[in-house]
C-alpha cells in the first residue's frame, strides 16, 4: 500500500455519491452507519417528519463531534442571510446539513424556514437553481448537496 497512487478525492466522492443514491433509504442508512462505525464515528438519525417528508430516516454525521443546537434564526443572522433569498436558501440547507439531515431537498429547506418562523422563500426551486448555477450546490434528482465551494462561501474551513 506504500506505493499507492494518490486518489482524486473529487472523483472518489462522486463515485461514492452515485453508489449511495442508487440504494434504497434503509440500505443507505446501513452502509453509512457501517462506514461511520468503521471510522469510529456515530451517526445521527433524523425522523422523516423533521425533513419535510420522505420515506425512512435521514442520516448524516454530526457536526463538531456533537449535536448542533444553534437556532435557525441565529444561524441565518450569523451568515447575514436574512435579506438575500438565494443565500438564505443555502444557509438554511447548511443548517439542516449540520443538524444531520441528508439528503437535502427543496421542500426540507422551505419546511425548515416555515417551522422555525422565518421568512419564506418566494420560489425555493429558483433559489436552488441559482445556487446550482453558481456551483454552490449540486442537484441530484429531487435532492441536492452543498459543494465544497458552497461550504466555503458560508465560511466553513477544511
Amino acid at each position: 500500500m506504500a506505493n499507492a497512487k494518490p486518489k482524486d478525492l473529487a472523483a472518489a466522492t462522486v463515485k461514492v455519491h452515485d453508489l449511495l443514491k442508487s440504494m434504497a433509504a434503509d440500505e443507505r442508512q446501513k452502509v453509512v452507519s457501517a462506514v461511520m462505525t468503521l471510522f469510529g464515528e456515530s451517526t445521527v438519525v433524523t425522523p422523516s417528519h423533521a425533513t419535510g417528508g420522505g420515506t425512512g430516516g435521514q442520516i448524516g454525521p454530526p457536526v463538531h463531534g456533537g449535536k448542533f443546537s444553534k437556532s435557525l434564526a441565529t444561524y441565518l443572522a450569523e451568515k447575514q442571510a436574512m435579506s438575500n433569498q438565494t443565500l438564505r436558501f443555502l444557509a438554511t440547507a447548511d443548517w439542516l446539513r449540520q443538524k444531520g439531515v441528508t439528503p437535502l431537498s427543496t421542500s426540507a429547506v422551505a419546511q425548515a424556514l416555515k417551522s422555525n418562523n422565518q421568512s419564506r422563500l418566494s420560489n425555493p426551486s429558483d433559489c436552488l437553481n441559482k445556487n446550482a448555477g453558481k456551483g454552490l450546490v449540486e442537484k441530484d434528482g429531487k435532492t441536492f448537496f452543498i459543494t465544497p465551494e458552497g461550504l466555503a462561501s458560508l465560511g466553513h474551513r477544511e
